[in-house]
């Protein structure tokens, strides 16, 4: 990939009345290889990986005043000793081309933290996880819909309403920083939650009369025959 130099020159065809032109001057033109594509890095545990990019001798992986080179298309971020727990970094992962030719990719920018894993529990509708600290909010998502809380629980039934009763979603958290993004360490935790079908009222005694019971009619009544059995097996007893 290096500049390539062409001679151009322009020649009016003829039209069938007329003999073509002679040529123009000539003019030179020099072409010069774009930029290499910027990686499309992604984050698993604490590797970064991409995939490869055509035409790079190999890669740069830099956070702050401190690089490394590599010509693998995956980094360990452990190799960064300065890291510490509880913090966030920006991470830049460059495309390099060959020396003197001045189209080294643009940087893939990501925002890195080291955090205690996040730790989910689901009580009935209520989701909550560990605190994490340094952490200025938490995303919890739910089919495409999200909401920014600084707490460590939510109710799910109040925050997201249109889920349908008997149904199971996934539910994912991840941590927010304060500059409006997201940790890229976290691609989220998740967990599984089904929303509970209403509950039928339970019936209310009115009479007895001999072995025969009698209560009042209950709205949504679809086990009514299985109602009827338990009081045929009680009647026995």
């Amino acid at each position: 990939m290096t500049n390539e130099e062409y001679s151009i020159q322009v020649q009016a065809l003829d039209s069938g009345k007329y003999k073509s032109s002679d040529l123009s001057n000539e003019f030179k033109y020099l072409k010069t290889p774009e930029k290499l594509e910027t990686p499309q890095v992604r984050v698993v545990d604490n590797f970064l990986l991409w995939d490869i990019v055509d035409g790079a001798r190999a890669y740069l992986v830099k956070e702050g005043d401190v690089s490394f080179e590599t010509a693998d298309t995956y980094f360990n971020v452990n190799r960064f000793l300065h890291f510490r727990q509880g913090m966030s970094y920006s991470i830049e992962v460059i495309a390099l081309a060959e020396p003197n030719q001045n189209i080294d990719s643009d940087s893939c920018d990501i925002n890195y933290g080291l955090f205690e894993k996040l730790v989910l529990d689901l009580n009935e509708s209520i989701l909550s996880w560990n605190e994490i600290p340094n952490t200025e909010y938490y995303r919890v998502a739910v089919e495409g819909n999200h909401v920014e809380v600084t707490d460590t629980s939510v109710d799910l039934d109040e925050y997201f309403p249109d889920l349908i009763k008997g149904n199971t979603y996934q539910v994912t958290v991840i941590l927010g920083n304060d500059e409006g993004g997201f940790y890229s360490t976290h691609s989220g935790e998740k967990i599984l939650y089904k929303k509970p079908l209403d509950k039928i009222k339970a019936p209310s005694v009115v009479d007895i009369e001999g072995t025969t019971l009698h209560w009042a009619e209950v709205e949504l009544h679809l086990l009514t025959k299985s109602l009827l059995a338990i009081m045929k097996r009680l009647s026995k007893n």
